[in-house]
């Protein structure tokens, strides 16, 4: 039996847990870029959205959306089930040489009267693009990282329900976060602080 804590540190075990190819084809089959064997500067699941990852294979497992906060345990203890769930997925496909237009630009910061300098990670950079209202498809890198620096410049401190924000510091690992939201384009910036560094964790849709 797995000990109570956060998705985060359930991500890890689970990453220790499966062999290198397993990783790859699990990441494969999220969309990630990740090779086997490794190479440098591919994606790992480390970098991965614990809460995705772990919804992802409960629903993979049961055939439903998770309804307890210890469904990252149930995935855990059911680990061969999620072994012959990836062993089942398309093998690996090498990464092939392409531009990406729309990768994140190295470095990427965005800033906030309330904040100072934010890092941007690859997984809100994702988010964004994808929870923006409207297509960003045509527009390069450098045009979406205006339009998240604008978004974010203009973001005025918000907070959850009690009940929502007890939930999500149990699902990630007991780490506490600050809300900015857009009312301009109805998004929420999730920011957390690590080793006094302020990160860009996710950005998401308020219900």
């Amino acid at each position: 039996m797995y000990q109570q804590k956060g998705l985060r540190a359930l991500r890890g075990e689970l990453i220790n847990t499966l062999s290198e190819e397993e990783q790859a084809r699990l990441a494969q089959s999220l969309g990630r870029r990740f090779a086997f064997p490794n190479v440098e500067g591919v994606d790992s699941l480390r970098t991965m959205n614990a809460k995705k990852l772990f919804d992802f294979l409960y629903f993979q497992i049961f055939g439903r959306h998770p309804m307890s906060c210890w469904y990252g345990h149930r995935v855990l203890e059911n680990i061969e089930k999620v072994r012959k769930f990836i062993h089942g997925l398309p093998p690996i496909k090498p990464l092939t040489s392409v531009t990406d237009t729309t990768g994140m630009q190295p470095g990427l910061s965005v800033n906030n009267v309330r904040t100072g300098s934010v890092s941007v990670e690859e997984h809100a950079w994702e988010r964004f693009i994808e929870r923006y209202p409207g297509d960003l498809a045509s527009f390069s890198a450098e045009e979406i990282g205006k339009k998240l620096k604008a978004a974010f410049l203009e973001a005025i401190s918000t907070s959850l329900k009690k009940h929502h924000l007890v939930k999500r510091i149990i699902q990630n690992d007991f780490q506490a976060a600050e809300y900015y939201y857009c009312r301009r384009l109805r998004l929420r910036f999730v920011v957390v602080v690590e080793n006094g560094r302020r990160i860009l964790r996710t950005v998401e849709k308020p219900y």
